[in-house]
């Protein structure tokens, strides 16, 4: 006898219902299964100036909201008939230095997830300097860059000058005192998905000689701004942050301009190796138009904000106190009082109009030096991930963390509601670095590290214990490593490199790279899992492209159906949200 259509229905939901079952059991076990050692090479491309030398202090990786990969960089230059290749090709000429080392050009190449080349823009004359967070990518499959930038040493007549992908020219003519040297201004620059500048906005710097400036900066400030962060929220407002030790003029969309203060100054003689200086986020509009900003407050020997997250809504900030002992330092109206006269990590969570800040939590650093070199910021779930390398000791609460060393490799677990520190590690081995995390479908930990001439390595992290539970080593030697961005089942790295014929060491493709000098290495690998696209290190915080609607004949349509509707909804980062509803 036929069933009728309700139990037809019924029949196959049980259906369904069991192929899942089974297929997560599949899942299930094939996890269970999956080792690091099964990680596969892909490609490797590496950015150098003649052959030879990129000074790369820093760089980034980025997503873009189309698929492919932004890379920004620094280039050392010396002359401008120098030229700076990616791979075997030839993506940008040098400019003119007047000093003994190497120029900073600025280099933001698109490539596809399959290292070819797509587009570069570069700079021609003038300065840029490396921070921790260069790009981030925006809704409209452009990017957001922000760095720290000047006319090169000996050539004012000169100014900034860059070349994007259409061959157009941006001069950046900004104001030098009479007299200065040089001038070193903040830039934020929004670049299009076809590599054409849209817009340049300065963070212009006072460069008047400082009241306490000895024979050297008698005549100029070389550096009175740091840029460090830089993230976006869903509205494409623009938030850059670093570190200020002399007044910051920026342009309002009405014509006018804001001047922000520095304070933590007193008798400060002009040289950026002296620690003074106050934390700054300032907050721009998607045309690089001033919002608002923000300062930190209280005393210290100087603090900044280093790398900046938004995550459901709230700003995280990535904040290195170096503190005066007894003496409060303030984040909005909230205040911690250090034990110690010495560098430690913080996180403060804010609201994203900069106004109210809800908490701030001190990781305090209780021997001399700084707590955390190459410090690093990510954000899951439940918790916020900070890394770096750790020197001599920490305390959080009633927790501590020690290392006889000066470069070991630290990461920290903390509450994202509280800022609670709920478990540590220091590796135990000098000259290593965690730089960034990452999870997988099954909410696995993984981290990158890498030790000084030693591997650039992914290792899989026991979320409770933080013990190494699997290791894959990627590259066989590295001097630095800026980040990963993961997609999917693919992973790739910036890195910087040196030594000849270096092979990376998965199977798969094995490919091999010559660096001479210090040079930037991209490099791509297969990884025998997907990745948790919704804990991704992201550059900001995603945004709904589309929503579909699918009926049960498979039928898609912008709005939904009578009865059952599948939704597919869209984000920027590439991932998709699946939902059943009923009209």
């Amino acid at each position: 006898m036929p069933l009728n259509p309700k139990k037809k229905i019924m029949k196959k939901i049980y259906m369904i219902a069991a192929s899942l079952l089974v297929s997560s059991a599949t899942i299930l076990a094939s996890a269970q299964a999956i080792q690091l050692s099964s990680v596969e090479s892909r490609w490797g491309k590496t950015l150098v100036c003649n052959g030879e030398k990129t000074t790369t202090m820093g760089g980034r990786l980025v997503k873009a909201t189309d698929g492919n990969l932004y890379m920004v960089a620094d280039a050392g230059t010396k002359e401008a008939s120098n030229i700076i290749t990616f791979g075997d090709e030839k993506i940008a000429d040098g400019s003119d230095y007047g000093g003994t080392s190497y120029n900073h050009n600025f280099i933001l190449s698109k490539i596809t997830q399959n290292g070819d080349l797509i587009w570069t823009i570069s700079s021609t004359s003038g300065e840029v300097a490396s921070n921790e967070e260069w790009g981030v990518a925006t809704a409209d499959g452009g990017i957001v860059v922000a760095c720290k930038a000047r006319h090169t040493q000996g050539h004012l007549d000169k100014p900034i000058n860059f070349i994007d992908a259409k061959g157009n020219n941006t001069t950046l003519n900004w104001h030098i005192a009479q007299g200065t040297k040089r001038k070193n201004n903040g830039l934020v620059m929004k670049i299009s998905s076809e590599g054409v500048i849209e817009w340049t906005k300065l963070l212009d710097i006072d460069d008047k000689p400082q009241p306490e400036a000895g024979t050297h900066y008698k005549d100029h400030t070389p550096t009175a701004v740091m840029v460090y962060g830089l993230t976006t929220d869903s509205e494409g407002n623009i938030y850059v942050s670093g570190r200020m030790m002399a007044k910051m003029t920026i342009d309002k969309g009405d014509g006018s301009t804001v001047t922000i203060e520095p304070h933590n100054v007193e008798g400060w003689d002009g040289d950026i190796q002296k620690t003074v200086g106050n934390a700054y986020i300032v907050k721009l509009d998607p045309q690089g138009n001033y919002i608002t900003h923000f300062v930190s407050g209280g005393k210290a020997t100087n603090d900044a904000i280093r790398t900046m997250t938004i995550k459901d809504g709230k700003l995280y900030c990535l904040a290195m106190v170096k503190g005066i002992a007894g003496t409060a330092v303030s984040m909005g109206d909230k205040s911690v009082t250090p034990e110690g006269n010495f560098s430690s990590m913080g996180v403060v969570c804010m609201n994203t109009d900069l106004k109210t800040v809800e908490r701030f939590n001190l990781y305090e650093s209780k021997l001399k030096g700084s707590i955390v070199n190459v410090p690093c910021m990510k954000i899951t779930d439940d918790n916020i991930w900070l890394m770096g390398q750790a020197k001599y000791e920490i305390k959080a609460g009633n927790k501590e963390l020690k290392t006889e060393h000066t470069r070991d490799a630290l990461l920290l677990k903390t509450d994202r509601e509280t800022g609670a520190l709920i478990t540590g590690t220091v590796k135990q081995k000098n000259q290593t670095a965690y730089f960034d995390v990452f999870e997988d479908e099954s909410h696995n930990l993984y981290a990158g590290t890498f030790a000084l001439f030693g591997p650039l390595a992914i290792e899989k992290i026991d979320k409770e214990t933080l013990e190494v539970t699997d290791r894959v080593d990627l590259f066989p030697t590295t001097a630095t490593a800026q980040n990963l961005v993961v997609d999917g089942n693919h992973l790739f790295a910036m890195s910087r490199i040196k030594g000849d014929n270096l092979t990376s060491l998965p199977a798969g493709s094995p490919f091999t790279v010559t660096a001479k000098g210090f040079a930037c290495l991209v490099s791509a690998y297969t990884l025998p899992f997907k990745t948790a696209t919704a804990v991704t290190p992201v550059e900001s915080e995603k945004i709904v492209l589309r929503v579909e609607y699918v009926n049960l004949q498979g039928m898609v349509s912008s709005t939904p159906f009578n009865g059952m509707n599948v939704v597919v909804t869209h984000y920027s980062d590439g991932s998709r949200k699946v939902v059943k509803e009923m009209k």
